[in-house]
């Protein structure tokens, strides 16, 4: 009992002495929904993948000058992607979707201004295709899923509280059959879940 009691005293007094870091970031940049594209082997046809999007963080982390550990939470939204066959883009199959994701982090501090982090966690992502024109309606699906993620980003701190940083995420997700016609029955391209994947540049600020 003696020795859970001083554990327990120690892990106190070790977080009392920590330092802590709260942030909060608004990142936008490319990338996306890594949803399937059509095949255009034998029809004519095009695509649109990926475009701009925007994540909006916050996080809060303990620890000594050089290190610091604890969790972020965020959510992210993304251009719609589309795809078509022939000539009339109105006969086509759009994607929209968001993720919500809860992180670990573990920072290394190279000096008062700048850090590196390395990120590590699980995204819930929504994913919905809507079909369009003479696309087939039973490729329209709305579902969610749960997949692991990782994420480095590198920031830079102003004496102000305010930063700047980059930061590259990728989602595991499923890895879709591609669409093959305006017909298509199969519907795996919208039964699975894509990947994501962002390259972001931001604004921040540590409390």
């Amino acid at each position: 009992m003696k020795k859970i009691l001083f554990i327990v005293l120690v892990l106190i007094s070790s977080i009392a002495s920590a330092e802590s870091e709260r942030y909060v970031n608004i990142n936008f940049g490319t990338g996306g929904m890594e949803t399937p594209r059509p095949d255009l082997n034998d029809n004519p046809g095009g695509y649109e993948y990926r475009g701009v999007l925007g994540r909006l963080s916050a996080g809060y982390l303990l620890g000594d000058d050089m290190l610091l550990v604890g969790g972020e939470v965020g959510y992210a939204k993304y251009a719609d992607n589309k795809l078509w066959f022939g000539n009339n883009e109105s006969d086509s199959l759009t994607f929209k979707g968001y993720d919500v994701d809860l992180l670990a982090v573990a920072q290394w501090r190279f000096d008062s201004y700048l850090n590196f982090k390395a990120k590590g966690g699980f995204d819930y992502v929504y994913q919905e295709s809507v079909a369009n024109g003479l696309m087939n309606p039973g490729l329209e699906k709305s579902h969610g899923k749960i997949f692991p993620e990782i994420a480095l980003s590198t920031e830079y701190a102003f004496e102000s509280g305010f930063t700047i940083n980059a930061a590259y995420h990728y989602v595991y997700g499923d890895n879709p059959d591609a669409v093959t016609g305006l017909a298509d029955q199969n519907a795996a391209g919208v039964n699975k879940i894509a990947s994501v994947v962002m390259l972001t540049a931001g604004v921040g600020y540590r409390f």
